[in-house]
C-alpha cells in the first residue's frame, strides 16, 4: 500500500502482488489510475484508512507525515494495517 500515492509513480514501479494507492485528491487518483493500471486506488482521508488489520506486507508513506497535524494517528494506522513481519517505509 502506498499512502499519499500521488500520481502513482511508486506503484507503477512495483511488479506483482496487491498494489493499493490511497490519496485524498480526486484528480491525482485519476492520473494515478492511468499510470499504474493494474493497481487499485482508493480516494479517502488518510487519517481514516478503510482496511482490516494486518492486510499489507509492505506499506509506503513517503512525504506525508510531515504535512499532518497529528502524524501519530496515521503512524498507528500504518502499523495496524501491516502484517506481522511486514515492512514499513517512509
Amino acid at each position: 500500500m502506498d499512502i499519499g500515492c500521488g500520481y502513482g509513480g511508486i506503484l507503477s514501479d512495483i511488479a506483482g502482488g496487491l498494489r493499493v494507492g490511497v490519496d485524498i485528491n480526486t484528480e491525482v487518483i485519476k492520473r494515478a489510475k492511468q499510470r499504474a493500471r493494474s493497481a487499485f486506488f482508493i480516494l479517502c482521508d488518510i487519517e481514516k484508512l478503510p482496511f482490516k488489520p494486518k492486510t499489507f506486507d509492505f506499506v509506503i508513506c513517503s512525504e506525508v507525515l510531515e504535512h499532518l497535524d497529528g502524524p501519530s494517528m496515521l503512524a498507528n494506522q500504518i502499523v495496524e494495517a501491516t502484517k506481522y513481519g511486514g515492512f514499513l517505509t517512509k
